[in-house]
């Protein structure tokens, strides 16, 4: 809706909005374009963007403003969208009283999210931007949109960016008119297509540090939705990853960029390929054909990057001396590989490329009006769909794959080809997965299909140098040879390689049908511990730990993990195996009383976020901030007012300390009432465990139905994908140690060594509320 306050207009509600970097000839050329005429309003915009000293905001995606327009101030903080399209917007804004930002005139729950994320940092100016903003309300279609042509200056640091772009903003109507107007005005080189917003810029320029490459996002597909709203999704997901690098190529001539550039051509022509036949056969055809060309473009330079890099990390690990042939092999490498960069960039800037991405948008958004004709044609659910698609794709695999170690080179490319559909087709609709088990699997099954690629990949460029490639088909014969020598030098021998994409390929033939789980019946009674070779399996284990923990200093991760679970489900136990071969100097545990009085006065996630780990660290807490949902909730020890206020915001406090780059595993100990009255009696008469004792645990069977109903609607409503509960059914010790610890090494990365390594979907699996009613939770 559009309502009037002073010289401006403002948009409530808005559904879109799509922003158009232009040159500043280009966009004063637009204002006269009979598309956006229209009364004009003229407003001058100072806005100061805040930030912590160590960026905290920025690193979650997130932003805090300050605006002044003549004498109206306001205050504005966002974060980012958790799903649906990159031209979605979601923001908080208030009036402001002051010269810096109050938080206290935001509503509490936004209070909380924004705390969480300085976690008692101090907020600092980043930068500020002058604008002369000139805003037009223009008919479109059947659509009322907002265009705004801002042109201006950010200063920061000492150095200055000029601004220069062109807000299309929905009001009223569809947003696939706003697409059709950015269309029509004929984007290319001097008027592109953006999804960096100005607080990005602002910090880049601030810190001097360009953007970062953007990598694909989980795709949130959901049982519920119909074929076309899925395909939607998964094209606008597949979009966004274009968006967020093309420019890179572009301008800074970003070899990652490339990179995931031609991912994200690959999965959306193979979201094409899957839906076309029940979307639109011909409109799937022609843009599989001209996103084809557009990959195929961007191929060079991304071959070039990996030959370069594949020699140059063999030459340092080997610690060789360049040669003169290796010297001018390098040279020429690096100079063919900047030179298709540069190219490259040039045509993703071009008005065929920019053209080609408003049409696609346009095309996917126009599937839901054919929704009705959709469902004649493809009646089946989403859930069937999908799993015709996966057992199509892996039968697929299997017969290409069977005679492998006698494969030719050709024919291992087209087998690349198919792991890589399959691969992008599990990643589509692996939220789809019906139980908890099946989700560990097919979590478990696109990252065994990443490394098949990965080995496929690296034959095929043995088989490339050795052949040639035909972009160095002018090139030296003596470069060409050295470049096979040396490749050959850096790679495992074919017969190694090759040996190694048949052991994945046959672990992968035993990879559970988890898309449809009919053909499969899971065994909930079996359990690690029935085997003999507990005590051994442990140490395998603890050693992938110490690995992982080596991998979480050398990427400056940081790790946390919340062990919950009802009183004598095994926490402290659970806990002492994971840590016991850890370093202790990048290890924390931390267990929590009770708040004290202090505690209770101040914002309730403050006292935890001291203990949070830095870069290179893992922590676990011992029940951690659910405390009160479980034990405080139960016991009374929090007002029903501080139970809601936490859950509903600590799904929002994870999600930005997910963004701001902490990963977050939260495992749920979940025992029976006859296994926790067992246990807590051994406690009595056990001298080495009766300190572990509390007056609240001899209330805890007592409460046992309080405590089962906190636990559900704990899991239920602080479930999420960012900081998912995994369950782990722990009336066996030994298996529950043993599966919560091979899940930890699956979701964190074991490294090659470890790859057989999976966690027993029996006893380990994600929360799903299905696993409530077929009683995999103790009740």
């Amino acid at each position: 809706m559009i309502s009037r306050r002073g010289d401006r207009y403002e948009i409530k509600g808005a559904e879109a909005e799509i922003k158009l970097l232009a040159s500043p000839a280009r966009l004063e050329s637009l204002r006269s374009h009979a598309l956006l005429s229209g009364d004009e309003r003229i407003a001058q915009i100072s806005t100061t963007y805040f930030d912590t000293p160590d960026n905290r905001l920025q690193s979650a995606g997130a932003s805090l403003r300050l605006r002044f327009s003549g004498s109206h101030r306001e205050q504005t903080f966002k974060c980012l969208p958790t799903g649906g399209s990159c031209i979605e917007r979601t923001e908080w804004t208030v009036p402001a009283t002051g010269d810096r930002p109050d938080l206290m005139l935001f509503s509490a729950s936004q209070r909380g999210v924004i705390a969480a994320l300085l976690a008692g940092g101090e907020f600092s100016v980043v930068a500020t931007t002058s604008v002369e903003r000139r805003t037009r309300l223009v008919r479109h279609g059947r659509s009322l949109i907002e265009a705004a042509f801002d042109v201006g200056s950010i200063e920061a640091s000492g150095r200055t960016e000029t601004i220069s772009e062109l807000e299309l903003e929905l009001g009223e109507g569809d947003a696939i008119d706003c697409l059709r107007l950015a269309l029509a005005l004929r984007p290319g080189p001097d008027l592109r297509w953006s999804i960096e917003a100005k607080a990005q810029r602002c910090l880049a320029l601030a810190t001097g540090h360009p953007p970062q490459t953007a990598r694909a996002r989980p795709v949130a597909v959901s049982r519920d939705q119909d074929i076309p709203a899925a395909f939607q999704e998964i094209c606008w997901n597949c979009l966004e990853q274009v968006l967020g690098n093309y420019a890179l190529v572009a301008e800074r001539h970003d070899n990652e960029a490339v990179h995931q550039c031609r991912v994200a051509f690959r999965r959306l022509r193979a979201a094409l390929a899957l839906f076309g036949k029940v979307i639109d056969r011909v409109g799937a055809t022609d843009f599989r054909a001209r996103f084809k060309q557009a990959a195929d473009a961007l191929g060079p330079a991304r071959d070039l990057h990996v030959l370069l890099e594949r020699i140059s990390a063999h030459d340092a690990l080997a610690g060789s001396y360049e040669s003169a042939i290796g010297a001018r092999l390098a040279s020429e490498l690096t100079r063919r590989r900047d030179a298709e960069v540069i190219a490259a960039g040039t045509r993703l800037l071009g008005e065929d490329f920019q053209s080609l991405l408003f049409e696609l948008a346009i095309w996917v958004e126009s599937r839901r009006a054919a929704s009705d004709m959709v469902r004649q044609a493809a009646p089946d659910r989403l859930p069937v769909f999908a799993a015709s698609v996966l057992k199509r794709c892996r039968h697929k695999l299997h017969h290409t794959g069977r005679h492998l170690r006698a494969m030719s080179d050709h024919d291992l490319h087209h087998l690349r080809l198919t792991v890589k559909k399959l691969r992008y087709s599990v990643g589509f609709f692996a939220a789809l997965a019906a139980t908890p088990e099946d989700r560990i699997s097919a979590a478990n099954h696109e990252k065994l299909l990443g490394k098949l690629q990965d080995t496929l990949g690296a034959l095929h460029d043995l088989a490339t140098a050795s052949a040639g490639p035909p972009w160095l088909s002018d090139c030296e014969p003596e470069l060409i040879a050295e470049l096979a020598r040396r490749l050959a030098s850096a790679n495992r021998s074919r017969h190694q390689l090759l040996h190694r994409a048949h052991r994945r390929l046959e672990h992968e033939r035993k990879i559970p049908h988890w898309w449809n789980p009919a053909a499969r019946e899971t065994d909930v009674t079996h359990s690690d511990a029935s085997l003999a070779s507990y005590t051994e399996q442990l140490r395998q284990l603890q050693i992938g730990l110490s690995c992982m923990q080596r991998q979480v200093i050398a990427d400056q991760r940081k790790l946390l993990i919340i062990i919950e679970g009802r009183d004598a489900a095994g926490k402290d136990g659970t806990i002492k195996r994971i840590v016991e071969h850890m370093s202790p100097r990048a290890t924390r545990v931390v267990a929590l009383g009770l708040p004290s009085e202090d505690d209770r006065k101040a914002w309730y996630f403050e006292r935890w976020c001291r203990h949070l780990p830095v870069a290179g660290e893992v922590v676990l807490f011992n029940r951690g901030w659910y405390d009160r949902a479980g034990v405080e909730h139960v016991m009374g020890l929090c007002t029903e007012d501080e139970y809601e206020e936490f859950m509903t915001t600590v799904v929002l406090f994870e999600q930005l300390l997910e963004h701001s780059g902490f990963t977050i595993l939260k495992y749920y100990l979940d025992i029976s009432k006859d296994e926790q009255k067992r246990r807590l009696r051994d406690r009595d008469h056990d001298p080495l465990e009766q300190w572990t004792n509390s007056p609240l645990d001899r209330k805890a069977t007592r409460n046992w139905e309080n405590y089962s109903k906190a636990r559900n609607a704990m899991q239920a409503r602080t479930h999420s994908v960012f900081a998912p509960w995994v369950v782990v059914r722990a009336d066996n010790q030994p298996a529950a140690r043993l599966g919560i610890i091979r899940d930890l090494l699956a979701r964190c990365g074991t490294g090659d060594e470890n790859e057989e390594v999976l966690p027993a979907p029996s006893v380990t699996f994600v929360y799903d509320p299905v696993a409530l009613d077929k009683g995999w939770l103790a009740e």
